[in-house]
C-alpha cells in the first residue's frame, strides 16, 4: 500500500533534488555524464577522466555530494527498522546521519593527505581514491530508483536486504581495486596495510558505531 505522503514531504523534496543533481550533470557535463553511465565501463572511465578528478571539478564534487545524501537515506531507512523514533523526528534524523556522512568524508581525506606528504605515496593514494569514487557513484546512480520505490511502497524490510547487497557489491569492488592494483600495493605493502586500518576499517566501525547510536 502507498505511504501517506504527507509525512514524507521532506523525503519527497530530497527525492526531486536528487534528480536534479543527476538532471544538472547530465546538462553541463553530458559528454562526461554519458561516459559514466554504463555500469560495466569503469576502466573506460578511469582511464579517460583520471587527470579531472585530480583537479577535484564541479562534475565529481556534485556527484560526492550525491553519494553523501543517497548513502546517508539508506541508512536512515535501516535505521528507522530496527528503532521508532516520532515522526517529527525523522527529518533531523536524517540530517544528523548525513551530517555525520560528510564529516566521515572530509576527516578520511585530511587524514589521507596527512599519510600522502608522510610516505609520499599521493599518486598511489589518489588513484585508489579515484576508482572507489567511480563505483561508489556508480553504486549510489543505480541505487536512487530502488530507494525511491521501496520507499513509497513501503517496503522497509527491502531496505536491510538492498544495504547488504550493496555492502557484497562494495566488497566484490575492494577486491577487485586491490587486483588491478597489486603492483603497486607490493610495492606499498606497509602503506597499504596502514591505509586498510587507518582509512578503511577503523573510520568505518567508528561512523558505524556513531550513526546507529543518534
Amino acid at each position: 500500500m502507498i505511504r501517506n505522503l504527507a509525512t514524507d514531504n521532506w523525503i519527497t523534496i530530497l527525492f526531486v533534488f536528487l534528480i536534479g543533481i543527476l538532471v544538472l550533470l547530465h546538462f553541463i557535463f553530458e559528454p562526461k555524464f554519458k561516459d559514466f553511465i554504463p555500469f560495466f565501463k569503469k576502466e573506460q572511465f578511469y582511464t579517460k577522466y583520471f587527470k579531472t578528478f585530480i583537479k577535484t571539478d564541479l562534475f565529481f564534487l556534485l556527484f560526492l555530494l550525491f553519494n553523501i545524501l543517497v548513502y546517508s537515506f539508506l541508512i536512515y531507512k535501516v535505521y528507522l527498522y530496527y528503532n521508532k523514533p516520532e515522526n517529527s523526528s525523522h527529518l533531523f534524523l536524517y540530517l544528523k546521519i548525513s551530517s555525520i556522512t560528510f564529516w566521515y568524508v572530509v576527516i578520511r581525506f585530511i587524514i589521507g593527505k596527512i599519510l600522502d606528504r608522510f610516505f609520499k605515496t599521493k599518486d598511489f593514494h589518489e588513484s585508489i581514491l579515484y576508482y572507489k569514487w567511480i563505483y561508489l557513484s556508480k553504486n549510489a546512480m543505480y541505487l536512487l530508483p530502488f530507494l525511491i520505490v521501496f520507499h513509497y511502497y513501503n517496503l522497509t524490510f527491502s531496505f536491510v536486504i538492498l544495504a547488504a547487497i550493496l555492502a557484497i557489491i562494495l566488497v566484490y569492488n575492494y577486491f577487485v581495486l586491490i587486483r588491478k592494483n597489486q603492483k603497486n600495493i607490493f610495492k606499498h605493502l606497509f602503506y597499504f596495510i596502514l591505509y586498510l586500518c587507518t582509512l578503511e576499517i577503523t573510520p568505518l566501525i567508528i561512523y558505524l558505531k556513531i550513526v546507529f547510536r543518534v
